[in-house]
This record gives structure tokens, C-alpha cells and sequence, in this order.
């Protein structure tokens, strides 16, 4: 199915959300089921739909246990669309996306998909890039596909209607973009834009969430089934912060950051990063973007993961190479990040060295 799938999907930047009758009569509405009473926008719009599917967001959603029960509900909903017109509308945040994703790649042997993200972190990455996942047991996207959708629309109303915290968890991925962006070697680069742009971090997604999402197009486009690792460059900060988020349970894009703030430390610990690239990193994520490192806090110290937490949470990593080994993307200047595989003790021993792990 993935060697067939297209790669590219039709990006629609868009105030309000599309009619629901522009889908076809064959859709099928997966939703996050805040929304109903979050978004009177929503609500209305949502109720237009004659298959209506709602779930509740997090990674309980994902779980491999439940989705057989998911699967049999939306087959009986599904039963009488013609697969071949079946559109799959999925709207929500990155959990959602990826629940809905994957939904989409098997019902019928694989549907139409259109993504609505409804949060600025899946409007800015989960939704673009075709990856669809489920979780085992405490394995996080053990399971899943290669899914891009057909379309993916950017609905102005719904982002600027989310609370600030949202916006600042999506900033830790739109930190990891900017470090990563090679625009700057064509010559030109958003990424100095956005260093010299005053705002608050809903003003500077909303400013620079299509450059950015562009950004990621570029690097998932060089590697679109990660066969040759050049998409394992979109990985800077997870490596740890999917520590942090699986035993901490901090939001995604906080834990990211996190993840960030190890890896540039560790960067210039191994003299891969110079000590101003170094300060002009932290100068962008902390004043720009509002990002603090937690590991030095008393908070942190007492919930943070021991070594045995962490080493068993990085021993179920999908960027694991061998028994003993991950794949792990330092940064040697802006818009030059360098995947070097280092050992799960070295990594620990790292981590603990800055006080992440205890």
C-alpha cells in the first residue's frame, strides 16, 4: 500500500472550516469530542455530518488493546459507503491524527484521508508526513503506517481559538524546525526572520506556521518511508524527551524542548557545536519562544525518571539500532544537524551527567 500511496498532500490555508458537503456523501467524521462543547464553531459545523465518530484525545486512544473495539464501531458505520468515495475526516490534535491516520490506511484496504488539526502542534507537524501510529503495552508508535493524507486544511477560527498553552507546547516543535531548516544554504531562510520577530507564540506560529510546515515537507520529501535516515533529522530532541513524556506524561512539545536544550548541551559538550551557535540556540528558544529547561528545577528533580526508568523507556525506542545502540541527532550549527549513533549508557550517563535523569 505505501509503495502506491502519493507523498504529497494539498495543504489548504483556510479561515473557517470547509463545508461538510465538499467531502462527497461517502464521509465519515472522527473528531475529538472536546470540541463539540469547546467550539460553538465546531459543534455546528460537526452536526452536519450524517457519520459522526468521537473519541477522546491522548494516548490511551492509540492503545493496540482498545482499537479492535474502535474498529468494529467503525465498520458498522461505515457498512453502507461506497468504499471507493469512503472519505475519512479527521479532526483533532496529534493523537487523533495518528488514531485516524492509521484507521484510514486499513478500513477497506485504505480510504480517502483529510486531516483538520485542530491543535498548533499537529497543525505545525503530526499531520504532515504521513505517519500514523498505535501504541504498545508502554511502547509509544510501535504500530503504524505510512499514510499521507489527500488533503490537509488549516483552519484559521479553530487554531486562534486554542488557549495559550497549546500554542507554547507547539513551540518546541517549531524550535526543532527552525534548528534544522536548510533554506539557509539556498540563500535564504525564515528562520532569521523569526529570530528578529517580536510576538507572542500564537503570533509567531500563526506568522510562521506555513514556512515551517514547508520546512518539514523538505526533509520528509528526501526520505518519505525513512529508508536512507535523512528524515531521522525531524527526531532533534525526541530522543530524550520521549523519555520525559512517556514517565512524566509532559505534553509533547514541552518534552521536546526538553529534548532540545539535552541535545544542544551535549553538542557542545563534544565541541560539535560552538559556544555562540550554542547561545544563540538558547537565545532563540528562551526569549523568542519561551522555552525553559526544567531539569535544574526542585519540581522536575523530584518526578524525573531514574536511570533504570529511562533505560527501559529508550531499550522500546523505534530509533534504536541493535540491543544496545540509538540513533541520535546532535547539531553542529543552525540548519546542520548530524545523526550519530551513540550507546544507551552513553546516553544515560549523559542525561544524568545534566541532571535530566536521576
Amino acid at each position: 500500500m505505501t509503495s502506491m500511496r502519493k507523498q504529497k498532500s494539498k495543504l489548504n490555508f483556510v479561515q473557517s472550516l470547509p463545508s461538510p458537503n465538499s467531502f462527497g456523501e461517502d464521509t465519515l467524521l472522527i473528531h475529538d469530542k472536546v470540541l463539540i462543547k469547546a467550539n460553538s464553531h465546531f459543534a455546528s459545523w460537526a452536526h452536519q455530518f450524517t457519520a459522526i465518530y468521537p473519541v477522546k484525545a491522548g494516548e490511551s486512544l492509540k492503545n493496540l488493546d482498545y482499537f479492535p473495539h474502535h474498529m468494529k464501531k467503525l465498520v458498522q458505520l461505515s457498512h453502507s459507503y461506497n468504499p471507493r468515495l469512503l472519505t475519512l475526516v479527521v479532526a483533532g490534535g496529534g493523537s487523533v491524527g495518528d488514531f485516524g491516520g492509521f484507521i484510514a490506511s486499513i478500513l477497506k484496504r485504505g480510504v480517502r484521508l483529510v486531516h483538520i488539526p485542530t491543535t498548533w502542534l499537529a497543525a505545525l507537524d503530526s499531520s504532515h508526513g504521513g505517519k500514523t501510529a498505535l501504541n504498545v503495552s508502554q511502547g509509544k508508535n510501535q504500530i503504524g503506517t505510512f499514510y499521507p493524507a489527500d488533503e490537509i486544511y488549516i483552519v484559521h477560527k479553530i487554531l486562534h481559538s486554542q488557549p495559550k498553552s497549546r500554542a507554547l507546547e507547539a513551540c518546541g516543535e517549531l524550535a526543532k524546525i527552525a534548528l534544522i531548516d536548510q533554506s539557509k544554504l539556498q540563500g535564504k531562510s525564515w528562520v532569521d526572520q523569526l529570530e528578529v520577530t517580536q510576538g507572542t507564540p500564537q503570533q509567531l506560529l500563526s506568522r510562521f506556521l506555513k514556512q515551517a510546515i514547508a520546512s518539514k515537507y523538505r526533509v520528509v520529501h528526501k526520505d518519505p518511508y525513512e529508508q536512507i535516515g535523512h528524515r531521522q533529522i525531524l527526531n532533534l530532541g525526541h530522543t530524550l524527551g520521549h523519555v520525559l513524556e512517556s514517565f512524566m506524561k509532559l505534553p509533547h512539545g514541552i518534552a521536546v524542548a526538553q529534548g532540545i536544550f539535552f541535545a544542544l548541551d551535549w553538542s557542545l559538550k563534544l565541541d560539535l557545536l560552538s559556544k555562540e551557535n550554542h547561545s544563540r540556540a538558547l537565545n532563540l528558544i528562551k526569549n523568542k519562544l519561551c522555552l525553559f529547561p526544567l531539569n535544574n528545577t526542585p519540581k522536575f528533580k523530584n518526578k524525573r525518571p531514574s536511570v533504570q526508568n529511562a533505560r527501559a523507556i529508550l531499550l522500546q525506542d523505534k530509533k534504536r539500532k541493535g540491543c544496545h545502540e540509538v540513533t541520535f541527532i546532535f547539531l553542529k550549527d543552525f540548519g546542520k544537524p548530524i545523526r550519530k549513533t551513540v550507546l544507551v549508557d552513553q546516553l544515560i550517563e549523559e542525561a544524568y551527567s545534566q541532571g535530566w535523569i536521576g
